[in-house]
């Protein structure tokens, strides 16, 4: 058989017992990046009719609600943190990759929720900045990947992706996790986005820190955020949204990132208090 892709003729065609097969375009064999190429075109020109839905979709959304240019003065508030403190950003990166992994290491060990490895299994990382969380998942056996609304110059863990509109299609993913739940726009939205992308059954790992009732907001904090300050609201939400609660875990943790803060800073160690909720998708 042939087809056609990216202005090429490719074939493929097998050994007679179907072990082996070889894909040529104009009688080369493609390199790599090629064939990844050519397979994600393949995969987007036959996906099913009923997962079209583009951008477009939240665009109409804000049009209708007239919060397209506060969603845009939203949107562009959260790319500026790279830019104003990279040095923290990188640092935090490295330290919640340590944590992350520490965490749902234990979790296997745990069996939590049913979790018995993440061998071979899909991760998306929702709000995943420089991609700390998504080499944690990968550090232990994920096919990993993040979205960020500025995920930084190069990255290879990390793509350009709002979790409001997420650019996945439907049922792609085992499992999802976020830590930037108090960077949540519309929580209605993100709930229904998470649902979306995560097959039936699959696991949403939703992590919880400490809310403005002790000092846990700043700047950065969004319009709906999610902390531990409303964690019934947030579970009502996300149960709204297809998911049912299935167990949680707690840890407490410093961070220190006194190398990237003014001497004498009173935040350069983090006294993190992290509840993770474990949400399943209701088939």
């Amino acid at each position: 058989p042939s087809l056609t892709l990216c202005g090429n003729t490719s074939s493929t065609s097998s050994s007679p017992g179907g072990e082996t097969a070889y894909i040529t375009m104009g009688g080369k064999t493609p390199t790599l990046p090629v064939l990844a190429c050519c397979w994600l075109a393949a995969a987007a020109a036959v996906a099913d009719a009923p997962d079209e839905r583009t951008t477009s979709d939240l665009s109409e959304s804000l049009r209708r609600r007239g919060e397209t240019r506060t969603y845009h003065a939203y949107v562009a508030k959260q790319q500026s943190k790279l830019a104003l403190y990279p040095e923290k950003i990188r640092a935090i990166d490295v330290a919640r990759q340590h944590q992350v992994r520490r965490e749902f290491a234990a979790a296997v060990a745990r069996g939590t929720a049913g979790v018995a490895g993440f061998g071979g299994r899909t991760v998306l990382c929702l709000g995943a900045r420089l991609g700390g969380e998504v080499r944690a998942f990968k550090s232990l056996g994920a096919v990993a990947v993040g979205i960020d609304l500025e995920p930084g110059r190069g990255n290879m863990d990390v793509v350009f992706g709002d979790f409001h509109d997420v650019p996945f299609a439907a049922d792609s993913f085992d499992y999802a996790y976020s830590n930037v739940l108090d960077h949540i726009y519309d929580l209605r939205r993100f709930g229904r986005e998470v649902a979306r992308v995560i097959k039936p059954g699959g696991l949403f790992f939703a992590s919880l820190y400490p809310g403005a009732s002790v000092g846990g907001a700043d700047a950065w904090t969004a319009k709906q955020a999610a902390s531990l300050d409303d964690r019934p609201a947030f579970v009502a939400a996300m149960r709204a949204c297809g998911f049912e609660e299935v167990d949680e875990t707690r840890i407490t943790e410093d961070m220190d990132l006194s190398s990237v803060m003014p001497p004498g800073a009173r935040n350069a160690i983090w006294h993190q208090k992290i509840l993770t909720i474990y949400l399943r998708r209701r088939s």
